[in-house]
C-alpha cells in the first residue's frame, strides 16, 4: 500500500516537476529579451501617441492655407489692373470695392476657422504712393478681439514706420513673406494692434512682376498651446513645440511668455539633445536623458513645417506595458500547467481538438474572427469548443456593434464624420494617383438655433432629418455624412457625379424644410492639377454653400 502510494505520488509529482522547469526555463529565455522588447513597444507607443495628436492642430493649419491661398488667387483677378491703385482716395472707387468684396469673401472661410482670429489684405506702399508719414496703411484688417470674442475692422499699420526694426512683432507678418517673397508662416510673436500672441501665415500677391501686398491670417497662440498640452496621456508627459531647426516654440519647463503674458522666444534648441536626425526622419522615438532622468521623444512634422513632439519618461511607459503583461502572462502560466496535467490523464487522441483550440485562438488572436471549429461532442472538449463558438459569435456581434456605433451617425442613420475621415484618406490617395474624379456638395441647415429655440430640440432634430433626407434622396449612389451638428457632405461619384448638376438642382429644390425654414448648399467640383487635396475642393464647396446662405438671409436667394 505504501508502495503504491509513493509510486502514485511521484508519477502525479513527475509531469508538475516537468511544467515548472519547462515554464522555468522558457521564462528564463523571456525575461532575458524582455528588457529589449520593452523599450521597443515604449518608443513604438509614444510615435503613435504623436501621431494621433497632431490631427486636429494640423487640420486647422491646412485649412488655413488653403483659404489663404483661395483668398491670393482672388486678389490677382480683383486688382489684375494696376491702374485701380490710381485712385484709392474717391468716394466710391474701384480700389474700395474691390477691397470689400474680397473683405466679404475672406470672412467667410477664415471665421468658421478654428484658432483663427485676424484676416487681412495689406497693400505695397510702393503701388499705394504711401509715405512714412501716413497715419495708416492700406488694405484691410480684421481681428477678433478677445473680450468680446467678435470680428471687428481696425487700422491697418503703416510697415513703413518700423523699416528701422523690420522683425517688430507690429510688422514681423509683412518682413518674413515680404523677404522670402512665397508663401510663409510666421512663428509665435506678441501683435500690439491685435493685442495678442499670434501665428501668422501669408502669402505675397503679385500681378505679373509687380508686387501689391499680401493677404494672411492670424491664429490664436493661446488657443493653440492648451491643444498642444491636452495631447498628453501620461503622468510624466511633456508635450512640445518645435520649429523646422530645433528651436523651442513651446514646452512645460521653458518659459516663452513674459510677465504680462506676452511670447518671447527661447533660445533652447532641442535639435542638441534629440539630435537633428529625429526631427527630419520622424521615425520611432529616441531616448535622452533630461535632469538625470531617463526619457522618450517622439516627434511629427506638421503642414506649417513646426515639428510637435511628445517627451515620457522611461519608468512610466515601462511600468504600463509591464501592467498590461501581467494578466497574459498569468494566463499562458496557467494553461501551461493545465496542459501538462490534462495530458498525464488523457490519451493522445484527445490532443487533436486541444490544437484545432490553440489555432482558432491564435487566429482570433490575430484579430481574424471568421474560424470555424466542429461541433463539439458531450466531454469537457466538446463543451469547450461550443462555449468558444459562443465567445466568437458574441464578438462579432459586439464588433458589428462597435464598427455601427463609430461610423454611424445616430440621429440620421447616415455616415458621421469618422467615416468621412477614411473615406478622405482614400480620396486623397486617389488624387496623388492621378484617378480622383469626385465633386463635393455641403449643405447646412439655416437658422437651426432659431429652430431650437422657437419649436424646440425635436423640431430641430427633425429638420436636421429633413435636410438629410432631400440630400440622400437626390445623391442616391454616393455616400453622405454628417460632419457637424447640422452639417452634412456628400461625396459624389460614379453615376452620381455625371448627373451632378441635375442631382444638386434636384436636391436644391428640396431645400425647403417646412414652415419657411431651409437648408443650404455648395457644390464644387475636382479639378485635376488644381486641387491637391480633398480640403481643396471642400473649402470651395463650403465657400460656396455660406454665399447661398448669406443671399438667402439677405432676401436675394429663394
Amino acid at each position: 500500500m505504501k508502495r503504491r502510494n509513493s509510486l502514485s505520488l511521484k508519477l502525479t509529482l513527475v509531469p508538475v516537476i516537468t511544467v515548472l522547469l519547462a515554464f522555468g526555463g522558457s521564462a528564463a529565455v523571456t525575461f532575458s529579451l524582455y528588457n529589449e522588447s520593452l523599450r521597443t513597444n515604449a518608443k513604438n507607443s509614444i510615435a503613435l501617441t504623436t501621431e494621433r495628436a497632431t490631427k486636429q492642430i494640423d487640420d486647422a493649419f491646412v485649412t488655413v492655407e488653403s483659404s489663404v491661398k483661395t483668398v491670393e488667387y482672388l486678389a490677382t483677378k480683383m486688382f489684375n489692373d494696376l491702374s485701380i491703385f490710381d485712385d484709392i482716395h474717391s468716394p466710391g472707387n474701384e480700389y474700395s470695392a474691390a477691397l470689400d468684396e474680397l473683405k466679404d469673401l475672406f470672412a467667410l472661410s477664415a471665421e468658421k476657422t478654428q484658432y483663427v482670429c485676424g484676416y487681412w489684405m495689406i497693400c505695397s506702399p510702393e503701388v499705394t504712393h504711401m509715405s512714412v508719414d501716413d497715419p495708416h496703411g492700406q488694405g484691410f484688417f480684421v481681428v477678433k478681439e478677445t473680450l468680446t470674442d467678435t470680428f471687428v475692422e481696425k487700422n491697418v499699420t503703416n510697415v513703413l514706420k518700423y523699416a528701422d526694426d523690420p522683425y517688430n512683432g507690429n510688422v514681423i507678418w509683412w518682413t518674413a513673406p515680404t523677404q522670402a517673397m512665397a508663401p510663409s508662416w510666421v512663428e509665435p510673436y506678441y501683435n500690439d494692434p491685435a493685442a495678442q500672441n499670434l501665428v501668422s501665415y501669408a502669402i505675397p500677391v503679385r500681378i505679373e512682376d509687380t508686387f501689391i501686398g499680401i493677404v494672411g491670417v492670424d491664429l490664436r497662440w493661446d488657443e493653440i498651446v492648451p491643444d498642444i498640452r491636452a495631447a498628453n496621456k501620461y503622468a510624466t508627459g511633456k508635450p512640445f513645440l518645435l520649429n523646422g531647426n530645433g528651436r523651442c516654440l513651446s514646452h512645460p519647463d521653458i518659459q516663452t511668455m513674459d510677465e504680462n503674458g506676452h511670447y518671447v522666444p527661447s533660445d533652447y534648441n532641442f535639435a542638441d539633445v534629440l539630435g537633428q536626425s529625429v526631427l527630419a526622419s520622424q521615425t520611432g522615438a529616441v531616448s535622452y536623458n533630461y535632469q538625470g532622468q531617463e526619457r522618450f521623444a517622439a516627434t511629427t512634422t506638421l503642414t506649417n513645417g513646426m515639428v510637435f513632439g511628445l517627451s515620457v519618461s522611461s519608468a512610466e511607459l515601462f511600468h504600463e506595458l509591464a501592467y498590461l503583461t501581467i494578466i497574459p502572462a498569468s494566463i499562458y502560466a496557467a494553461l501551461t500547467v493545465a496542459l501538462s496535467l490534462f495530458l498525464f490523464f488523457y490519451s493522445r487522441h484527445l490532443l487533436r481538438p486541444l490544437g484545432r483550440l490553440k489555432e482558432a485562438a491564435e487566429q482570433v488572436e490575430s484579430g481574424d474572427l471568421d474560424v470555424s471549429l466542429p461541433k463539439g461532442g458531450n466531454d469537457e472538449i466538446g463543451v469547450l469548443t461550443d462555449s468558444f463558438d459562443s465567445m466568437l459569435a458574441s464578438l462579432r456581434s459586439n464588433q458589428a456593434a462597435m464598427n455601427a456605433l463609430a461610423f454611424q451617425d445616430g440621429l440620421t442613420g447616415v455616415k458621421n464624420k469618422n467615416a468621412q475621415e477614411e473615406k478622405i484618406e482614400e480620396i486623397n490617395t486617389q488624387i496623388k494617383l492621378g484617378i480622383a474624379r469626385f465633386a463635393v456638395i455641403m449643405c447646412d441647415v439655416d437658422d437651426l438655433k432659431t429652430i431650437n429655440d422657437e419649436k424646440g430640440h425635436g423640431a430641430g432634430d427633425e429638420a436636421i432629418r429633413t435636410a438629410c433626407l432631400a440630400l440622400c434622396k437626390a445623391f442616391a449612389h454616393s455616400p453622405v455624412y454628417r460632419v457637424g451638428g447640422d452639417e452634412f457632405v456628400a461625396i459624389a461619384e460614379g453615376e452620381d457625379y455625371d448627373r451632378r448638376e441635375e442631382l444638386f438642382a434636384e436636391a436644391s429644390r428640396l431645400s425647403g424644410i417646412g414652415n419657411g425654414y431651409h437648408f443650404s448648399m455648395g457644390m464644387a467640383t475636382y479639378q485635376q492639377g488644381i486641387d491637391m487635396t480633398f480640403a481643396a475642393v471642400s473649402s470651395r464647396a463650403d465657400n460656396q454653400m455660406y454665399a447661398v446662405k448669406k443671399r438667402r438671409k439677405s432676401g436675394t436667394d429663394n
